[in-house]
């Protein structure tokens, strides 16, 4: 720098040009600083979750079938009882809002997912969710909310100012941050998990499977983290379980009961949908209708989803601060899966499965699809009433007799068993029930169970019927049924016991894990018992209807009481409902007998097809590879053919009850190559 004799403070070229940088820099924060403020002090508009939702949710591509090929907007307009749900969530005069839906059609996820997204980025508060499992944490996380943020422009917006406080931030996979509070997903299984965090937005969903833990119940320990708070927001939402143990319906038993009315296309008048309304004439399911119970319109599915889009909420209980709002799959919006002529032919033929599967299955229906809890029907079956079902068969069996299978229970001092007939779609028949008086130590009695399960039955076309399979209970004498069984696996005779775990299919995996090696499997009893009783109450013949001969056959009243003599409870422990088969009689060998019997035909897996053909007997054995012939299995004798059962050649391994050795291959890479 030149001097002319006078000094001079003015800056460099270089300083004048880095002052001038940083005052651009510090202009534009002072400016963002200055909009900041100026949208802090503009009053933010009155919305409540919808309309927020309405206006600022971006629905993320594939969450579901609005969005399946591409992000859209979210709007209530594709599911119009959404918005009173969500009306409910910002009302000050409700304490707690109950959401009750079928698996699709209620929308509850949706909800809670505009709920968190409203409470981060419009009226920003800590939130705290509850899951069962820390794996539906994680699923919920990775698959809605993850995705939810992504899309939602004003969620990025708030997660940005978030993601500005540096390396110091805690949000996790279960965890977020954000200005003015943060999220918590948390467990039921972990009460520690519950007392780490508080909020004043408190959400439980699927609140049925929640387990009781050893500080109580999940429900009122979330309800402890919003304590402090004036205006605490609380909002329960599940699929409903078992009636008397489910909690989401506790809830709206106390609530104002808001169902979704539909005007009549026909006289106007409103009514809710139900089931009962929903009928079909027998044979046309798919001209299925929906009959108005005020002047016994027929609705097609059309006009169905039209009076859906015109219905309201109403509620038909007095509130009290608690609004729950219940929605049944009848009001299910989407098009029929393919296959079906219309979404009332998919729910009947639904319906129809359900039942004919048995308990598990109609339990999963009401469930999900009614969304009502499931009533257990702990009282007995009436013996008396059954018997009165008695009848008189023209032959030994009657026509639509195609397998015959018996179940044995073996006694200190004699063997019970009994033959049961099977048709199609599994509409039994008994056929005989013998009691074999003798000590299981006794050959005399294993023989004379032996020849009742060789001899044969006539049926009324002259096809002469023996007993495919057959299962002995080995629970109280295992050595002597496992000695017997063993050589006559070639018959289908087996070992079997009832299984100790409530739910396992009839029929499991062959086992030899007794010292003689022979063939068992175990029977799932729970399951057998309920499909049993649940056919056992169907009023008319057909799939799964249980028909019973006279006296003279053995089905006298000891064997009816005997068959009604265990009912099933359901007890409450740790806040699960626990389903035991009782005993409230002494004697229910029947009951046994009719389990093994039920059992063996879910072994032999017979195809009913072939049956009725009247191509023999063609099963495929569950869980072994082994090949028996028609005649060890049980002949279906054709009627053009003679009808007589021809035992197996005299001298064959078959005939001694001994099983063919397997055929073996020589070890090695190339052991089993064909040689040419």
């Amino acid at each position: 720098m030149k001097h002319n004799g006078t000094s001079s403070t003015e800056p460099s070229e270089s300083s004048a040009a880095l002052s001038t940088t940083q005052w651009r820099k510090y202009s534009d924060q002072l400016r963002g600083l200055t909009r900041t403020a100026a949208r802090l002090l503009i009053p933010r508009p009155r919305l409540n979750v919808c309309e927020w939702a309405e206006a600022n949710r971006i629905l993320a591509r594939g969450i579901s079938a609005k969005s399946q090929r591409a992000p859209r907007k979210y709007s209530a307009e594709d599911a119009p009882h959404q918005r009173g749900m969500q009306e409910a969530v910002t009302d000050k005069a409700v304490r707690l809002t109950c959401l009750i839906g079928a698996s699709q059609v209620g929308g509850k996820t949706t909800v809670l997912e505009n709920t968190i997204a409203y409470f981060i980025a419009h009226d920003p508060r800590s939130i705290v969710m509850l899951y069962p499992t820390l794996e539906s944490c994680e699923r919920f996380s990775r698959r809605k909310l993850s995705p939810m943020l992504q899309e939602t422009p004003a969620l990025q917006e708030a997660f940005k100012i978030s993601r500005a406080k540096g390396p110091h931030s805690t949000s996790t996979m279960l965890s977020k941050d954000y200005p003015g509070g943060s999220l918590f997903l948390v467990t039921a299984q972990s009460p520690a998990t519950l007392r780490g965090c508080t909020g004043s937005v408190l959400l439980a969903d699927e609140i049925d499977s929640y387990e009781a833990n050893a500080e109580g119940d999940p429900i009122e320990l979330l309800w402890k983290r919003g304590e402090s708070y004036r205006d605490t927001v609380r909002v329960v939402a599940s699929t409903p379980t078992i009636e008397g143990s489910s909690r989401i319906w506790r809830y709206f038993q106390e609530s104002d009961q808001q169902y979704w009315f539909v005007p009549c296309l026909a006289c106007g008048k409103d009514f809710r949908y139900e089931w009962k309304l929903v009928r079909w004439e027998k044979g046309h399911d798919e001209d299925a209708w929906i009959e108005c119970p005020h002047c016994a319109a027929h609705h097609d599915d059309v006009a169905r989803v039209a009076m859906y889009r015109r219905g309201k909420w109403s509620p038909t209980a007095p509130f009290n601060g608690t609004r729950g709002f219940h929605l049944n799959g009848l009001y299910r919006m989407w098009p029929a899966q393919k296959g079906f002529k219309s979404g009332l032919h998919q729910f009947v033929v639904e319906f129809k499965r359900s039942v004919a599967a048995g308990r598990t299955s109609l339990m999963t229906w009401t469930n999900t699809f009614l969304s009502e809890p499931f009533r257990e029907e702990a009282e007995r079956l009436s013996s008396s009433e059954i018997q009165k079902h008695a009848e008189t068969y023209k032959e030994e069996l009657p026509k639509e007799v195609l397998v015959l299978t018996a179940g044995a229970d073996v006694q200190i001092d004699r063997i019970e068993v009994e033959v049961v007939g099977w048709g199609v779609d599994e509409e039994s028949w008994g056929i005989e029930y013998k009691v074999i008086p003798g000590k299981p130590d006794d050959p005399a009695t294993w023989k004379a169970l032996d020849e009742h399960l060789l001899r044969t039955w006539k049926r009324a076309d002259g096809t002469q019927l023996r007993v495919a399979a057959a299962g002995v209970d080995y629970g109280f004498y295992p050595d002597a049924v496992f000695k017997w069984t063993k050589p006559r696996f070639t018959r289908s005779i087996l070992a079997v016991k009832g299984s100790p775990i409530a739910g396992s299919p009839v029929a499991s995996s062959l086992r030899r894990s007794n010292r003689f090696k022979a063939p068992s499997f175990l029977v799932g009893t729970d399951t057998a018992k309920g499909l049993i009783f649940s056919r056992l109450k169907l009023p008319h013949p057909g799939p799964g209807y249980s028909h019973f001969p006279g006296v003279d056959c053995g089905y006298d009243e000891s064997y009816y009481s005997g068959l009604t003599s265990e009912e099933l409870r359901v007890t409450i422990r740790k806040g699960f409902s626990i389903r035991e088969w009782h005993k409230v009689k002494a004697r229910n060998e029947p009951l046994d007998c009719r389990v093994y019997a039920f059992a063996m035909l879910k072994y032999l897996n017979p195809n009913w097809a072939a049956l009725v053909k009247g191509q023999g007997i063609r099963v495929q054995p569950l869980a072994t590879s082994a090949m028996h012939t028609a005649e060890e299995r049980g002949v279906v004798t054709p009627p053009t053919a003679a009808p007589v059962v021809t035992p197996p050649p005299a001298g064959s391994p078959e005939s001694k009850g001994v099983r063919p050795p397997p055929r073996r291959f020589p070890r090695g890479f190339g052991g089993g190559w064909r040689k040419f």
